[in-house]
Formats: C-alpha cells, structure tokens, sequence
C-alpha cells in the first residue's frame, strides 16, 4: 500500500515490526495505562527496536520554557525521534510560535491535537523547510459527528506541495479507516492493536466472512449449554 502504517501504543516491542508497519508513535495516555514511569528509559528502551524508522514521543511538561527543553532533550535521543508538540497547549494558547523555534533548529517535529482547517492554514502559514509531520486526530473527530475525511482531506490538499511535511490520520478506529485514509491522499496512519491485528481482514470475500462468523459462533456454542 501507498500509505503508511506506523504502530501507535506501547507494546513497542511486539509491533513495531508487525506487517506493514514502517514507523511508531506512541503518547501519555497510552504510557500511563501501561504503568510506565520513566518516560526516558522507556523511550531508550524501544528506539533501538525500530531500527531506523521513525518514531515519535510527546512533550508533557508545563510552560514554554520547560516543553522546549524537554522537546530538545527527547529528538537528542536518536536522528529518527520526533517530537509531538500539540498545535495548542492545554489553556488554548497557540504552540505554533514554539514549533516554528524548534522546526528551524532543525528538530523533527510532530504537529499533534490538530482538529480543524483554521489550525491547518496558520501550520501552513509558517512556511518551514525541515522534516515536519501534521497529525490530524480524525478519530475524536468522527467521534463529534464531524466528517474526518472533509478535514483530513484539506490538510492533505494544504501540503502536496510541501516535500518536507507529512500528513498524518491519527485514531485509526478499523481497517477502512486505513483505506480511506490512503484514497484521499494521506502520508501516514497511526494503527493500534486492534485495528492492526484486523489488516489481514481486507479484500476478504464478504459472503466467505459470513459462512467463518457463522462457523465462529457455533464453534463457541459448542462451549454451552441450555
């Protein structure tokens, strides 16, 4: 496929060279729910495992001052690691100023939390050179009833022209998700487990799939009883 496939969780060790998968990205939720603490030593730990490919981790700390430092020391920890800075920090104040700083130091930044097309034009307005991903989390945007695909779309259309930006589909939720996302024109999709696992389904017979869940549940009957 054109598209690709970067695994996103924290069982970075057991995806990562999953079919398909040419990248990861991970976050702080994903992590808290793993139980990790040490976001460093973790990081160390999985960024040997994808050898080259790209991967990226998120800046957490509070303040400017703090969130460039910690965007600093996290891109140090290898020449494939992007950092993720949200377009917006959690009082609504617009980041961008920040990551255009760290895009013209030559950081590999991921533009995270992008939600609408007037985010979109003000990343376009910065006009940056270097290697840059922008994350549209078209997941939790379908999950409003918006249509992801309109706006995955426009950020699509925004950078074509732009050889040093990729665009991204965040909260891939099936595997259409990864299909859709490849025929509108979009760089990369982040996958979790389930979705991933689930790939192998696509270009199944649809008649076929109906006589294997028919066998499925009767296979699980045979478990019961009335």
């Amino acid at each position: 496929m054109a598209i690709k496939v970067f695994y996103d969780g924290s069982e970075v060790e057991k995806y990562c060279n999953y079919p398909n998968v040419v990248g990861v990205t991970t976050n702080i939720s994903f992590l808290k729910k793993a139980g990790v603490k040490d976001y460093s030593a973790f990081a160390k730990s999985v960024i040997p495992l994808v050898g080259s490919n790209p991967i990226s981790f998120q800046v957490f700390k509070d303040g400017l001052e703090e969130m460039e430092a910690q965007a600093r020391e996290i891109t140090s920890w290898g020449d494939n690691v992007y950092v993720k800075v949200p377009v917006v920090a959690p009082n609504g104040e617009s980041l961008l100023p920040l990551i255009e700083k760290l895009a013209n130091d030559n950081l590999r930044v991921n533009i995270t939390c992008v939600y609408t097309k007037q985010q979109i034009d003000n990343i376009k307005s910065l006009n940056l050179k270097n290697p840059l991903i922008v994350s549209v989390f078209c997941g939790r945007i379908g999950d409003t009833g918006a249509d992801p695909i309109d706006i995955m779309s426009y950020a699509n259309n925004s950078f074509v022209d732009n050889d040093n930006i990729e665009t991204l589909w965040a909260g891939c939720q099936r595997a259409k998700d990864i299909l859709d996302a490849e025929k509108i024109g979009t760089d990369i999709i982040t996958v979790p487990e389930d979705p991933l696992k689930k790939m192998d389904r696509v270009g199944i017979d649809l008649h076929d799939f109906s006589v294997k869940t028919s066998k499925d549940f009767f296979a699980d009957g045979k478990e019961m009883y009335i």
